[in-house]
């Protein structure tokens, strides 16, 4: 801050030894605040790090990845030694490099700080914790200081913040900070000490009394967690146990009365899902450290949690792209799902989480994840057998209660991923609610164009994901609180076929269910393909039977190409040769752009790629309108916006009506329709010929549904 707390008031704000008390009643601040933060940092900290096994596991890292140490180090002399510096936003080694994040984003957020302080333990270079102090120095002296008084606001929605919106950047420092006491306790100044505990004090203090009165959720979250890991790691503070109850307050709150469910879905979406539950968890380790007592719904939460993102996460490592979720996410890398996985595996002492881990670049885990662990936990961890990606077999999950059913099959290379998505979300929430996700040959191959925009942004619109919708109306929310929108209607998973399907209220007057089947190849095995089925009803239907619309979106992973059109069958042309694509800066495409590198944006946020593409065909009821064109959709996780395409359908008709769609996954790229799919939708049954299989579906929207051939 650019005027932190004076030493008299900051002196005010602690418990006093006898020595200080002295010195503050001979009106001597500076030596009395100086006193007292030597004292605070004499002893080893309450900490989930422990002091006292970082030597030990500072070696098995060492030894483990020396070559992120390796990296570390050429970031640190690049980037972190240095005064901040514009730096171009690409792909770059250094840059956005595997395992990290953008380096701005590292300085800006305080992440930088703490792998600077981690870096000076596992080299042994006390260089680098006076440049994590002096970067330390310059961030927190760009904050002006913060107002007095109750309830002040901190985000743009709030009354009282009038025109001095912050964001939740200092509370990321804040929270990075406290991760790094033990790694810096020992190893820095006096004055650095007394700098260091004025800030974290200034911010737990402003913490409290900005978001007091706010009901609890991510962002409010995200200032409670620095607040209580400072009251525990500070007990000298004599807020400390103000603080403390207060932070437990809103941590109750948030897995109460925001609704966190009872398989840990925090009700963010799939990106927050993982912010969240990495806070609850830190929150939860920091109670332990400091020797209190672990809420049981907290630790019953967090653990569900871990069972809960392993079950969501597709083969190649990376969440289902459905909703808010972005591969350009990586400001927080460190908990995306594949490194949550071997953190389940070290927790839960699974060796078959840590085989599910890892992307298709890079199966280690990251060395900021080892230090969550603890030297048990990570040797247990470490011993565990790597297993064979080959060996591995996707199942299905039903997550009926959190919004999520996951159907799958195969092994390996083929697994075959379907995500159907109806969860009612809070914050960062996307009309999204029926859509779907396929992973097959490979890669994703339907997936939204996500980005974690909020309510008005473009990708909160309905149409920005793969489901049906009725254009003429504007569904309710997104910001929905109760789980009165939308159920689970069943979740069938059978060795021959499995099936699972939703119904949602989101439109007034109107019923909207979608089924999603799995229908297994020989032996499970890649021709495996896919039916969707979709029934639109009213609740009073017109008696003239007027005409209504209802489009039906499918987004395709297919950057910068043309979908292939053969009456209502489309597919995509996906060419694992392309070399470059360009990015815009807006969804308009109306700038320049500027040329992207594939291989390398693969490789710098460990996305899976191939040759894999899949076909869509469309029927309706005989005799209706029913038409197919392809849309311009786009990707927003390049840093800017890549053009992509989408398939709409759309309907003109009588309601209640029913469509069916058959998506069949292929490789190669194919300019004349590449499979053959021919079909006949009735009321309560589609029949269809995938290249001469029959195959029947009947009864697809309610509990006695069968699959025939």
């Amino acid at each position: 801050m650019k005027n932190l707390i004076s030493d008299k008031d900051f002196c005010s704000e602690l418990k006093l030894d006898a020595e200080a008390s002295q010195l503050f009643k001979r009106k001597q601040y500076k030596q009395a605040a100086l006193h007292a933060a030597r004292s605070a940092f004499a002893k080893p900290f309450a900490h989930p790090v422990k002091e006292q096994e970082i030597a030990a596991m500072a070696a098995l890292i060492n030894k483990e990845v020396p070559d992120q140490v390796a990296l570390m180090e050429q970031q640190a002399k690049k980037y972190w030694m240095k005064a901040a510096t514009p730096e171009p936003t690409n792909t770059k080694p250094l840059n956005h490099v595997r395992f990290q994040v953008p380096n701005t984003v590292q300085r800006s957020r305080g992440i930088a700080v703490y792998s600077l302080a981690r870096l000076a333990r596992l080299t042994g270079n006390k260089k680098y914790t006076q440049a994590a102090m002096k970067m330390l120095r310059e961030l927190a002296g760009q904050y002006g200081d913060y107002p007095q008084g109750d309830n002040i606001g901190f985000y743009s929605w709030h009354p009282h913040t009038a025109g001095r919106a912050q964001s939740h950047t200092v509370a990321h420092m804040s929270q990075e900070f406290n991760m790094m006491m033990p790694f810096i306790r020992d190893q820095i100044s006096d004055e650095d000490k007394l700098y260091l505990m004025k800030f974290q004090w200034t911010i737990a203090d402003v913490a409290m009394r900005g978001f007091r009165m706010d009901q609890s959720f991510n962002l409010t979250l995200h200032f409670a967690t620095p607040c209580h890991e400072t009251a525990l790691l500070f007990p000298v503070f004599k807020q400390s146990k103000k603080w403390i109850k207060w932070a437990r307050f809103q941590l109750q709150e948030f897995y109460d009365s925001h609704g966190v469910t009872a398989d840990g879905y925090t009700r963010e979406g799939v990106l927050y899902q993982r912010v969240n539950h990495h806070l609850l968890e830190l929150n939860m380790e920091y109670i332990k450290a400091a020797g209190h007592k672990v809420p049981k719904k907290l630790e019953k939460v967090v653990h569900n949690a871990h069972m809960f993102n392993a079950n969501i996460c597709p083969p190649d490592g990376y969440p289902p792209h459905v909703g808010d979720t972005t591969v350009y996410s990586p400001h927080e890398h460190w908990i995306h799902a594949h490194e949550t996985l071997h953190l389940t595996a070290a927790i839960t002492n699974k060796a078959i989480y840590k085989q599910r881990a890892g992307t298709p670049y890079y199966r280690k885990a990251q060395e900021r994840n080892f230090w969550e662990m603890g030297l048990k936990k990570l040797q247990r961890y470490l011993k565990m057998p790597w297993g064979k990606a080959s060996d591995l077999i996707q199942k299905p999950a039903d997550h009926g209660e959190s919004g999520f059913q996951i159907l799958g099959n195969g092994q390996g290379n083929d697994r075959n991923f379907g995500a159907l998505l109806f969860t009612q979300n809070h914050n960062h929430a996307h009309h999204d609610i029926g859509s779907i996700y396929i992973y097959a040959k490979g890669r994703p191959l339907i997936s939204d164009p996500a980005g974690y925009g909020g309510p008005g942004s473009r990708n909160a619109n309905p149409d920005s994901h793969s489901l049906a919708m009725l254009p003429r109306f504007s569904p309710a929310g997104p910001r929905l609180h109760t789980d009165h929108w939308a159920k689970s209607k069943f979740a069938i998973h059978n060795n021959k076929w499995q099936a699972t399907s939703m119904q949602h209220r989101l439109y007034d007057g109107y019923k909207m269910q979608r089924t999603l089947v799995l229908i297994p190849g020989k032996k499970n095995g890649p021709d495996s393909f896919w039916v969707v089925l979709d029934k639109v009803t009213p609740d009073h239907p017109h008696p003239l039977g007027l005409h209504e619309l209802v489009d039906t979106s499918f987004h395709f992973s297919a950057i910068e190409t043309d979908l292939g059109i053969d009456g209502l069958q489309t597919w995509s042309q996906h060419d694992l040769k392309k070399k470059t694509a360009t990015v815009y800066k807006t969804e308009n495409f109306s700038d320049p752009g500027k040329k992207l590198d594939i291989q390398e944006f693969h490789e710098a946020y460990e996305m899976s790629n191939s040759n894999g593409n899949i076909q869509v065909a469309g029927f309706a009821l005989a005799g209706t309108e029913f038409s197919l064109e392809q849309q311009q959709s786009h990707s927003s996780e390049y840093s800017g916006y890549v053009k992509r395409p989408a398939a709409l359908y759309r309907y003109r008709g009588p309601l209640p009506a029913v469509f069916a769609y058959v998506l069949v996954p292929f490789t190669g790229i194919k300019k004349r329709k590449p499979i053959n799919i021919d079909g006949q939708l009735k009321k309560n049954s589609f029949s269809f010929n995938v290249n001469g299989r029959e195959v029947i579906v009947k009864n697809g929207f309610s509990k006695k549904i069968s699959v025939n051939g």
